[in-house]
């Protein structure tokens, strides 16, 4: 490139304020980062404890825009750089950032996993279904997806489930001959559904002893887990968290070969040495 062309093309750059550049990166003005973030005050009782009991978390999602961006102000942006893709999102979200009660506080009548904890409802397993409330294009997108159909892909096919157990089925010897054993839920949990996914549902409470005292938790069946195609309680398919790694949910993340490269490495799935 000429030294008039390049100069050029930085006129034209700064007189639109930035352009998109090739592979969706942003050069522009970025979106609005809130000083200091309004918290809901919801999400700033979780904060007192959690900050505390899962430091790792907080300190995640405090690096993320959802710790740092209203809804309200994302949806005032340019659509080149927000990352809503709704139209509109309810009224009580809006003004405040995406925190801890705005995730796993949101429909809680459509959770089975919901629990009374601290004085307010809340859910271990975030949905689709729940982010679909401010990206229900991507959620869209995402429910249309092969990956959605992972578990039902693997568990209800006969062929995949005969590969699965010569993959990871132990051999025992049985009158002079090698066979492989059935299949186990920890072997599947362990292999195979730790990228399909698994089928989380809910089995009832127990009550465990904390440094707040004895506390009630959902029994859960297949959790934890982030598998691609993780059947949900709500009945969503999916998992967000599976690409866009929680809590900090990037789309950096989500974009680079290593995050795809954690599912499609292997024998059975080679997808990522033949790129």
């Amino acid at each position: 490139m000429g030294r008039r062309t390049l100069l050029l093309f930085l006129l034209v750059w700064l007189g639109l304020g930035g352009i998109p550049l090739p592979g969706g990166v942003w050069t522009g003005p970025p979106l609005a980062l809130a000083a200091d973030p309004p918290l809901s005050s919801a999400t700033q009782d979780c904060l007192e404890c959690h900050e505390t009991v899962s430091p790792g978390i907080v300190a995640d999602w405090r690096r993320s825009l959802h710790a740092r961006v209203t809804p309200a102000s994302a949806l005032a942006a340019s659509p080149d750089v927000r990352r809503v893709s709704a139209a509109q999102v309810p009224q009580e979200l809006a003004p405040v950032v995406v925190g801890c009660a705005e995730c796993h506080g949101l429909n809680p009548d459509r959770h089975p996993d919901s629990f009374d904890h601290e004085g307010e409802k809340v859910h271990p397993v975030v949905t689709p279904k729940d982010c679909a409330v401010c990206h229900p294009a991507e959620a869209g997108q995402y429910e249309g997806n092969k990956m959605a159909q992972a578990v039902g892909i693997l568990l209800d096919n006969p062929l995949y489930m005969d590969m699965a157990r010569q993959t990871t089925g132990a051999p025992k010897v049985e009158e002079g001959r090698v066979h492989i054993a059935d299949i186990t839920e920890i072997d599947l949990a362990d292999a195979c559904l730790n990228c399909h996914g698994t089928r989380v549902k809910v089995k009832g409470l127990e009550t465990r002893t904390t440094e707040q005292g004895n506390m009630s938790f959902p029994v859960l069946t297949g959790w934890p887990n982030q598998g691609v195609g993780r059947e949900n309680p709500d009945s969503s398919l999916g998992s967000c968290a599976a690409c866009h790694t929680r809590h900090a949910f990037a789309v950096k993340t989500a974009r680079q070969p290593a995050t795809c490269g954690q599912c499609h490495k292997g024998p059975d799935v080679p997808a990522y040495k033949i790129w």
